[in-house]
């Protein structure tokens, strides 16, 4: 980012005019979150706007500082970790595995679930 990146003020977008703070929520988190951010809000006596998106709108939106913060539902990349913003994990999300009736699995350890998803990564495959 340019050198003035980090002096330039965070400007709302329309939906957010009138807010306090604005978040963009990248959709798999969005469900989660939204219900603590309102919770939060109600206590704090917050005007709170959220909007709800995909990873790389909430990266755009804080690259553009329209918002004060953005929710992903991974690490942010390198080119995600602008100046003067800090990161914080929530938490990590669960992956449900689903097996065929005919072709039952019971017992599998976490690595070798992640040696079959990524044994699939490698051979191309989702």
């Amino acid at each position: 980012m340019p050198e003035d990146w980090i002096k330039k003020p965070i400007k709302y977008e329309p939906w957010a005019d009138k807010a306090d703070i604005s978040i963009a929520l990248e959709q798999d988190v969005y469900q989660t979150i939204l219900p603590l951010i309102k919770k939060y809000a109600k206590e704090k006596g917050l005007k709170i706007e959220v909007k709800e998106g995909t990873c790389g709108i909430a990266a755009g939106m804080l690259s553009r500082k329209t918002v004060d913060i953005g929710g992903f539902c991974c690490a942010a990349g390198h080119e995600d970790r602008l100046p003067g913003l800090r990161y914080h994990t929530l938490g990590i999300v669960s992956k449900t595995f689903f097996v065929n009736p005919s072709n039952p699995v019971d017992a599998l350890t976490e690595d070798q679930l992640r040696n079959i998803t990524e044994a699939k990564s490698l051979n191309g495959q989702s």
